[in-house]
């Protein structure tokens, strides 16, 4: 497939105009299993995706989302891969491909599927989507289509007109955000997001454990072929509930700039990268790895060694056994707070501590001889290994232990729960803060350090000034 497109773009640039570039709109966050987004966008000028997202209920934060609603079935089939950090999440996966700015080629505009799946979103949301979107980096957002289709297998694929091809309350809403962009273009184009957490994907990884999926459906022993990208989001939704700035990673790129690397299921990887993610934590960078890391080579191949082999000696602990989970074990922290609901699901590993310290333990008789997570200092940095799929609880407390550790402060203390925030730089020199409120409750920001201008309202608040969010709502304070 990089063959072949590649093979096209070249033939374009024959004849392209200097003022013309050349894109490829990936379908979202993951891509094909036919293609390779990162090595397909080096043969590209600009990366571009199709991030379509499920709306209504499946957006509210402060609420559990049905995964019946809000979408088609083959996008809410998936609980975990839809919600609101799944847009965020698309956003980091463009920005990934070239490290750049990138294009919003498709999005829904109205209801999205079939004749028996019409969900438009709620008053305020393809707002927020849109800003959520230029915060992470975006500097086109188009949509499809203009005008829904009268026939055809789209004919309830929803545009920014319907059939009427009149005006309606989407094409005004659409209207609303079109006319403060064109206020707004200077400040707004080219953002360059913040980014202290960074994610590493592996396209080989994702192939090998679609291939031997490593976890099972919930509540089944049906193979769930969707286990990377199933770990993946578990731990990119960690970050995102405590609102984590943050960037998805490549192993070509250089990760070795952000003071904190999570790395999932990094299961099919070669010596050097898993040496390099050693050297990475020595140099003073902190490593949280998670289970089934570390235990093939690049080819997939179960090492012969006690896993989790080359990072061993790093992690402080190994194990020869695990175990798929049925059901959630609940677990105690130590050194770290956790609640009560706090629980590891769908895996184990039973790991035996060598030189590290365990940070979360099972409560179980079986399991309870091993720790779900251990930490250890490594030269200037920290290793952290999680051997089990955090629940939502128990992710957030990590989330959350492991900035602390490595020194990154959040943006805003003690957002309210269904409040997110995203700090972006803009080419003239100012800091972008987009406050968004998913929910229906309306929410205060009780104060934003160093203050600002709030675009839209162009009120200017002082540090300890509060910030109010309305339903479905967007500010984006400005500080110079």
């Amino acid at each position: 497939m990089t063959e072949f497109l590649s093979w096209q773009a070249q033939i374009v640039r024959e004849y392209a105009r200097p003022d013309q570039f050349i894109t490829q709109c990936f379908v979202g966050a993951y891509s094909r299993t036919e293609a390779n987004m990162f090595e397909i966008s080096r043969y590209l000028d600009v990366a571009a995706i199709n991030p379509y997202h499920v709306t209504q209920a499946g957006l509210e934060l402060d609420a559990a989302h049905s995964p019946i609603v809000g979408g088609p079935e083959w996008m809410t089939t998936r609980q975990d891969h839809a919600g609101v950090s799944q847009i965020f999440l698309n956003g980091d996966w463009a920005r990934s491909a070239k490290e750049d700015n990138f294009l919003i080629t498709e999005l829904n505009a109205n209801s999205i599927g079939g004749s028996n799946t019409n969900y438009p979103s709620y008053e305020g949301q393809l707002r927020q989507v849109v800003y959520t979107f230029i915060s992470k980096g975006a500097k086109m957002v188009s949509y499809w289509h203009w005008h829904t289709l009268h026939y055809g297998f789209e004919t309830y694929w929803g545009g920014i007109l319907g059939h009427s091809l009149e005006k309606g309350r989407i094409g005004s809403e659409f209207q609303v955000v079109a006319t403060e962009l064109l206020k707004h273009n200077d400040l707004l184009t080219n953002l360059k997001p913040e980014a202290k957490v960074a994610i590493l994907y592996h396209e080989d990884s994702k192939h090998a454990l679609s291939y031997m999926p490593a976890l099972s459906k919930p509540g089944t022993n049906t193979a769930d072929q969707l286990t990377y990208e199933r770990i993946f989001d578990n731990f990119y939704r960690a970050f995102f509930n405590v609102s984590a700035q943050t960037a998805i990673v490549h192993a070509e790129q250089k990760f070795e700039q952000y003071p904190l690397l999570v790395v999932p299921a990094l299961y099919a990887a070669d010596d050097e990268l898993l040496r390099r993610l050693v050297a990475y934590a020595e140099a003073g960078g902190h490593l949280l790895l998670t289970f089934r890391s570390g235990y093939g080579d690049e080819y997939a191949r179960a090492r012969w060694v006690v896993a989790p082999g080359i990072l061993r000696k790093a992690v402080g602990a190994s194990y020869q056994e695990y175990s798929n989970l049925i059901s959630d074990i609940p677990v105690t922290g130590n050194g770290i707070a956790l609640p009560g609901d706090a629980a590891a699901s769908a895996w184990a590993d039973g790991l035996e501590v060598e030189t590290a310290e365990a940070l979360v333990t099972y409560q179980h008789p079986h399991f309870g001889r091993f720790p779900a997570v251990v930490t250890k200092q490594v030269g200037k940095g920290r290793v952290t290994y999680c051997g089990t799929l955090p629940n939502d609880t128990l992710g957030r407390a990590l989330a959350s232990w492991t900035m602390t550790q490595a020194g990154i402060d959040p943006i805003v203390e003690n957002l309210p729960m269904s409040v997110r925030v995203i700090a972006s730089h803009a080419t003239t020199g100012e800091r972008l803060l987009f406050f968004t409120n998913w929910s229906w409750t309306p929410q205060v920001v009780p104060s934003i350090p160093g203050g600002g201008k709030e675009l839209f309202s162009n009120m200017r608040l002082s540090e300890g000034d509060v910030l109010t969010l309305g339903a479905w709502d967007v500010k984006i304070v400005v500080q110079s």
